[in-house]
């Protein structure tokens, strides 16, 4: 019988350890990060620049229409629907050259549109200042304007070089 309670005593223990073995369980841990980007209630970015093609010495001026290509742009984004004032802060009435020199600018216009496409307006005339009332972003939150103007015609004697300035837009939501 010492040989059948040892046999039986092998038995046991040795499905003690089958069970305990096939209940260890496997484990592996992922971390998943979580991030969130808060922006402004609106923001005003540049777009693109207004950029003039290269004018002759004592040539013609230049102009780029807000509707056209070369147009300065400023992106718009807010709160789905959200009205806004615009205003053109600064608009400068002169470029600023090599050696002081400068050259005209004026004859400004813009068109707004909420939808990012600016060839089937009709551009409007602004002045250094000026508002643009009772406008709103899109249903995205969504809105451009796009700015032209007039450069005058160089003189003969206009120093050669690049020649620029800076405009400032202003967009408020009341």
């Amino acid at each position: 019988m010492k040989g059948f309670s040892a046999k039986l005593a092998l038995t046991v223990a040795a499905v003690a350890m089958t069970s305990t073995v096939a209940s260890a369980q496997l484990t592996s841990v992922a971390t998943v990060s979580v991030s969130a980007t808060v922006t402004a209630s609106l923001a005003a970015t540049n777009g693109g620049n207004l950029n003039f093609p290269a004018v002759i010495q004592g040539g013609s001026g230049s102009t780029i229409l807000a509707s056209a290509s070369g147009a300065g742009k400023v992106n718009i984004v807010g709160a789905n629907n959200q009205g806004i004032t615009i205003t053109a802060t600064t608009l400068p009435s002169t470029l600023a050259g090599p050696s002081a020199a400068t050259i005209g600018i004026n004859g400004y216009g813009y068109c707004y549109s909420q939808n990012n496409t600016n060839t089937a307006c009709s551009p409007t005339a602004i002045t250094s200042g000026g508002t643009i009332a009772g406008q709103a972003l899109s249903g995205t939150g969504n809105g451009y304007l796009w700015i032209g103007a007039v450069l005058a015609a160089p003189s003969a004697s206009q120093v050669v070089g690049s020649y620029t300035a800076n405009m400032t837009i202003t967009v408020t939501a009341p």
